[in-house]
């Protein structure tokens, strides 16, 4: 070490001369491929038979047009047969979407606080295209929703369809993903050249378990995307390591992620870790000092970490009012929910799982969900990886890729970490996956391509050519139900249903299609076992869904419900969760009238009540019985529920009774039935009316008759008990009665509510 004029200088051998000689090149972009030079023992070569170059690209407008045509197809894939299905979750983002547009335009920034991811560049995208699709929502609705599932109702009140501003909000998500898509191809051809990109473009347009995602009104799609683009920035930021533009780009972009879902926070320490070791590996190479090492790496840290506190703010009006608030509930919501399983379980590996199902679930979830032809590009860079095979890709994209590599780890390790899982948690990982597959495709495609035969040169076009073309035909293959896509090596959605949990809404618009297709099926009542609003985007309003589990109660409630139900709907969601009680099995014993199949798998069946008998479960423990000549039993009583077209003046109510048919025969002539309401207080008068009833001429299944009667102001049928008397239509006379617990007899019925 010498000092000559102010300037230190290192005098090192020969052969570490080269080596710093070699580095340098690296720098400038002049090495394509890591080959074997006399100093290390590799060779080098100058022509690449494909676009490797790591420089920035030349400015054209071909390339700009080829840019803006690749974002098209990736959105037009995406947009494609968007209307098809409406998941559980995504009523809950759409109504957290209209009450933050309606924050916004109101300027209660703190009810831009929402949700616990939060969520937050999905309800500004989100709102975007709901506004759009509804303009007069905001002034023609001003209040936040309270139900979340229910924001079907404020729509339709002011002249909207739920389906309609759902795909209007996807599809403005889809726009800020194509977005973002355009700015990881530009950054990707600036790392990996144009063969990768073009490649690793295709495998991510075409990947159909990120299609599945990015066309719903979630989270997942943009948490993905946005840790996509921030990584790539990190690493050509710590490539070019001049200037600050790349780094404030990941800082924003790392950001938007983490506002998206507070998981994306672990790019913040691994854009710092990158940054300390980029600064370290100058100090090594002698290009700088240790102070000024440290001190490059400081004012980088601060930019990354200026950039998104920046943009964090920005984007999220409540931290502009009370930030500690939104921050709060924010982080304790989503501590809460990573610590704890889902409360209904997890189908894992054949069972219920109602605890964490480990670190297996994410292994297995990437192997169904990757396809053969990324699976295929990831051996190959994973041998590269394992045994250093350096001329199947460039010298230079080593260290890009280890960056990414980085995050695939961490990332993983904190999704295996949560109690909670789902197989949507790590589609981050399936962008960089089908990155690196691209990598390993063309350095395979690459080496083949210098070949001295011509028929490796072919073979080579072919390889690149049936990849591409098998991962499309992956995709278009699995329309319109996305998220069924399971990879055929394993046995596709067949075998998946026997190791993970199916069934987000998929094939709920071919149920609401069998049922609008029945007599009278625009004005049923449907019941079934997820969210209704699966199903009720794809009906009009006048059909009327409700919950399956009200047909699991006993008694009188639980008659009452069967006999005012249409159709009822079970789905593989709770077959392989094994949520149902009773109801479910019992349904599994009767025909449905239509099966929803998908890829081979039953993923819902559709009941017709009015045809099935209710369990004796039902009946039976019901202490109210009354049997009528060994023909009829009078099992239940309660309010009607109005129907399409019913109406009720003051102090008017409908009232329902409920007969099963006990001996089979043909329906001659309606039933008369006398009633009389009998208050429960003394001082009030009873009040009788008379009723028709049509026996159902199969057995075991119920009938009703329904009257409307004027009860005292303030009074209910909870105020009252009821007596019925059953007339013979052939005779004229009342038909004996037989109380079926004492087995008392009488000539009427006497049946309080119980």
């Amino acid at each position: 070490m010498s000092s000559d004029g102010g300037r230190i200088s290192e005098r090192r051998p020969k052969v570490r001369g080269e080596q710093s000689k070699l580095l340098r090149l690296s720098s400038r972009g002049d090495e394509h491929t890591l080959s074997r030079v006399p100093a290390l023992g590799f060779r080098f070569r100058r022509r690449p038979p494909f676009d490797t170059s790591l420089s920035p690209p030349r400015r054209s407008h071909f390339s700009f047009f080829a840019l803006i045509a690749t974002v098209l197809v990736y959105a037009a894939v995406r947009v494609l047969d968007i209307q098809r299905v409406v998941t559980i979750d995504e009523p809950v983002f759409l109504s957290i979407t209209a009450n933050f547009a309606n924050a916004i335009a109101r300027g209660d920034f703190a009810k831009t606080s929402q949700f616990l991811y939060p969520a937050v560049t999905v309800m500004w995208a989100g709102a975007i295209g709901f506004v759009t699709e509804l303009p007069n929502y905001i002034s023609d609705y001003p209040s936040q929703t309270d139900g979340l599932r229910n924001i079907h109702k404020p729509i339709r009140e002011v002249g909207g369809n739920p389906l309609q501003a759902l795909v209007a909000a996807r599809i403005a998500k889809i726009a800020f993903q194509a977005f973002y898509f355009g700015i990881a191809l530009w950054l990707m051809n600036r790392l990996f050249g144009l063969a990768v990109t073009a490649v690793a473009a295709a495998f991510i347009i075409f990947d159909p378990f990120l299609v599945a995602h990015d066309q719903l009104l979630h989270v997942d799609g943009v948490t993905g995307i946005t840790a996509f683009v921030t990584m790539l920035a990190v690493a050509a930021a710590d490539r070019r390591r001049t200037g600050w533009g790349l780094w404030v780009l990941a800082g924003v972009t790392a950001a938007l992620c983490w506002l998206t879902r507070l998981t994306g926070l672990v790019l913040l320490p691994i854009m710092l870790l990158v940054i300390a070791d980029g600064a370290l590996v100058q100090y090594r190479q002698g290009t700088v000092s240790a102070k000024a090492a440290l001190a490059k790496a400081a004012k980088t840290a601060a930019v990354v970490t200026g950039a998104s506190l920046v943009t964090t703010i920005l984007v999220w009006p409540a931290l502009w009012v009370d930030p500690l608030v939104a921050l709060s509930d924010t982080i304790e919501g989503w501590r809460a929910g990573i610590e704890s399983p889902h409360p209904w379980g997890l189908y894992f590996a054949g069972e219920t799982v109602t605890g964490d199902p480990g670190l297996l679930f994410y292994v297995f979830v990437f192997l169904y969900k990757i396809t053969p032809f990324t699976l295929v590009g990831l051996g190959v860079i994973s041998l590269a990886f394992l045994f250093r095979f350096g001329s199947l890709m460039p010298n230079r994209s080593w260290r890009p890729v280890v960056i990414l590599a980085a995050f695939l780890i961490v990332y993983s390790l904190g999704m295996a970490a949560g109690a909670r899982k789902f197989d949507r948690y790590i589609l981050p990982n399936f962008l960089i996956f089908d990155l690196f597959a691209a990598i390993g495709v063309v350095g395979v495609a690459r080496l083949l391509w210098t070949a001295r035969h011509t028929f490796w040169k072919g073979i080579s076009v072919l390889a690149v050519v049936g990849l591409v073309a098998g991962q499309i035909v992956s995709v278009q293959a699995q329309r319109p139900y996305m998220l069924d896509y399971y990879n055929p090596l394993l046995g596709g959605t067949e075998a998946a249903a026997d190791m993970l949990m199916l069934g987000w809404g998929e094939g709920m618009d071919q149920v609401a299609e069998v049922i609008l297709a029945q007599p009278g099926g625009e004005s049923s009542l449907v019941r079934l076992p997820i969210p209704a609003t699966s199903l009720i985007y794809f009906l009009p309003e006048t059909t009327r869904v409700g919950g399956l589990q009200h047909l699991e109660r006993q008694g009188q409630p639980g008659l009452l419900a069967w006999a005012n139900t249409d159709y009822a709907v079970t789905y593989i969601l709770q077959w392989k969760r094994n949520t149902f009680t009773d109801i479910g099995p019992y349904l599994a014993d009767f025909d449905p009238i239509s099966t929803v199949r998908i890829d081979g798998v039953d993923f819902a069946r559709v009941y017709d009540l009015r045809r099935i008998p209710p369990p004796p479960w039902m009946i039976e423990p019901n202490d109210c019985r009354w049997q009528f000549d060994g023909k009829l039993t009078f099992a239940a009583y309660g309010q009607h529920r109005l129907r399409e077209g019913e109406t009720l003046g003051a102090r008017e109510h409908m009232i329902e009774l409920v007969f099963r048919t006990d001996v089979a025969s043909p329906v001659t002539a309606a039933y008369p039935l006398e009633a009389t309401l009998h208050p429960k207080v003394e001082g009030a008068d009873p009040v009788s009316f008379t009723a028709s009833l049509v026996p159902n001429p199969q057995s075991g299944l119920l009938a009703q008759a329904v009257a409307t009667v004027q009860l005292p102001e303030g009074r209910t049928l909870g105020d009252y008990w009821l007596e019925v008397t059953v007339i013979d239509p052939a005779s004229g006379r009342p038909l004996p009665a037989v109380q079926l617990r004492t087995f008392r007899s009488s000539m009427s019925a006497g049946l309080p509510m119980c």
